[in-house]
């Protein structure tokens, strides 16, 4: 798929010291996915990777941003034009939370480095909002998009 958001980097943890030294990548796009991909096997001479290790479904529309949790190797966030942002468990492949505070698409989402239950998110309604993971009772995106529903019944009138 096309229009692709990666972010890569050492992921540093205190919970499990041995994983400490993995590096995974992270990226989302059109498909409304976010993939994961365990690189601390790939060796110059292998063979492209074709399948994620880790497939994070439950958007429905495009993923615009990621961003890797600094305090917790297992978590990473996303953004999306359904207007939420959410949390997933890397490792389990489950939603943690699910943040559906802005109006509006989300178009870049960045964790907090010193505080690590706080997120902060920007939309297309020019907002910047910081949130709490922990705050939020849903912890996956909505069936449906709210945001082409409302939309929807703007163009009704």
């Amino acid at each position: 798929s096309s229009g692709i958001n990666a972010e890569y980097g050492d992921a540093p943890t205190t919970e499990e010291p041995e994983k400490s030294t993995q590096l995974l990548l992270g990226s989302g796009s059109d498909d409304n996915r976010v993939c994961v991909q365990d690189l601390s096997s790939i060796t110059p001479s292998s063979t492209p990777i074709l399948t994620a290790d880790q497939t994070l479904s439950g958007h429905t529309a495009r993923i615009t941003d990621i961003d890797w949790n600094p305090h917790n190797y297992r978590q990473i966030v996303s953004s999306s034009y359904d207007g939420t942002a959410q949390v997933w468990d890397v490792v389990e492949g489950t939603g943690v939370s699910n943040y559906r505070g802005h109006a509006g698409r989300i178009f870049s989402v960045r964790w907090s480095h010193t505080n690590m239950d706080c997120v902060f998110t920007g939309s297309d309604e020019f907002t910047v909002r910081q949130w709490r993971t922990t705050d939020n009772v849903e912890t996956v995106p909505p069936k449906t998009n709210q945001l082409a529903s409302t939309f929807n019944k703007g163009a009704n009138k």
